[in-house]
């Protein structure tokens, strides 16, 4: 809740020295002042959204069902921690894609928003970067991939590195990404049967990454062409 969250930062600028409580005060009136401007973004692109429909009378009755005003709640919580204008618009655009599905899909649509919501900003440029046609992928990826690891790198090149592919893997654990395994053709030959293929170091499965149908759908859901 947001007062608990107030009362936090209260007491907490109120331990650090020459703080105070005075200074807490304003770090409290901070966040909820905050806190009211991402969620008054969220509404109007919410209401953009809405108005682009071509049967926006429906919308007001449809708000009357419990599973869409679910969708709008979890809208609004995500809204509050949306650091970016793009973020808050590509949740109002995966929740009016929620309103105005079927009833026996607005589960699924509630699962697009928490998995959105597992994702950061960078995470869903690197989805839609594989998403992007093979030859077109350059430009893209240029902006995204971090510096190349070798002996003798710096800290911060490794870091960059590491946290690249940490987000390779929770895009792949979330099923988003998903690795096309590479098969060894000489053991296929030599014994009748598809062996995949496995890196020299780390014993990884050889392969490339591609977007999911999952994947896919997410960035449709939210508004990537």
């Amino acid at each position: 809740r947001s007062d608990d969250l107030a009362a936090a930062i209260r007491a907490l600028a109120g331990v650090i020295p020459l703080v105070g409580t005075g200074a807490g005060e304003l770090f409290a009136n901070l966040v909820r002042n905050q806190r009211i401007d991402r969620v008054e973004k969220y509404a109007v692109y919410l209401q953009e959204e809405i108005m682009k429909l071509p049967t926006r009378k429906d919308v007001m009755s449809l708000l009357q069902q419990p599973a869409v005003v679910d969708l709008v709640e979890e809208g609004v919580t995500q809204s509050v921690r949306a650091l970016s204008d793009e973020r808050q618009r590509y949740i109002a655009r995966a929740v009016v894609s929620g309103i105005t599905s079927d009833e026996l899909n607005h589960l699924q649509e509630r699962q697009i928003l928490d998995i959105l919501n597992q994702l950061n900003d960078r995470e869903i440029l690197i989805l839609d970067a594989y998403r992007t046609e093979y030859e077109d992928r350059g430009q893209k990826f240029s902006a995204l991939l971090p510096e190349p690891v070798f002996i003798g790198a710096d800290e911060k090149t490794v870091e960059n590195d590491a946290y690249y592919k940490a987000s390779l893997s929770k895009l792949e654990r979330l099923t988003l990404l998903y690795k096309d395994v590479q098969m060894n053709r000489a053991a296929e030959e030599k014994i009748g049967i598809q062996v995949p293929e496995f890196e020299n170091h780390g014993g990884d499965l050889k392969g490339h990454l591609r977007i999911s149908a999952l994947g896919r759908l997410l960035l449709r859901k939210i508004g990537f062409a």
